[in-house]
């Protein structure tokens, strides 16, 4: 078992195996207004940003895996059509700022990354998901 792992789960308090490792039975997030098209995701561990352009989001990290779908609920608010996802900007490369970056680019967000990750990003992005396959996985888009 990864150490890692091992100390993250410690410190999030959530060492079982569940699908609820984000947020507590009965939780769930939340879009706080910080600033007109300005929306701060919030709910269990995970915090992320989102920006609302014109005609698309810019997403600020990507926490804890797919669970975490602030964006889609951003982009119905605003009317913004499905394909227009906009960008995602990931810094850092810890599981609780990228752990949904895969459902993103299934879905055709572009990434945005340290120019010293790019080599790490590409790799992650490009892996095979075949034992349980996620979005990008079923959807495979360049």
């Amino acid at each position: 078992m990864p150490y890692q792992w091992v100390l993250r789960r410690l410190f999030l308090n959530r060492f079982t195996d569940s699908d609820a490792v984000v947020y507590p039975q009965g939780g769930g997030f939340s879009l706080v207004e910080l600033a007109p098209n300005v929306q701060h995701v919030q709910g269990g561990t995970a915090n992320n940003l989102i920006v609302a352009m014109k005609d698309y989001l810019v997403i600020f990290d990507a926490p804890m895996a797919s669970c975490n779908r602030a964006g889609p609920s951003m982009r119905r608010k605003r009317n913004i059509r499905e394909n227009r996802s906009g960008y995602l900007v990931l810094t850092h490369h810890h599981m609780d700022h990228t752990g949904g970056m895969r459902t993103y680019v299934a879905e055709g967000t572009t990434l945005i990354v340290p120019s010293q990750s790019v080599d790490y990003f590409e790799k992650a992005v490009s892996a095979p998901h075949t034992l349980v396959p996620d979005e990008l996985e079923k959807h495979r888009t360049p």
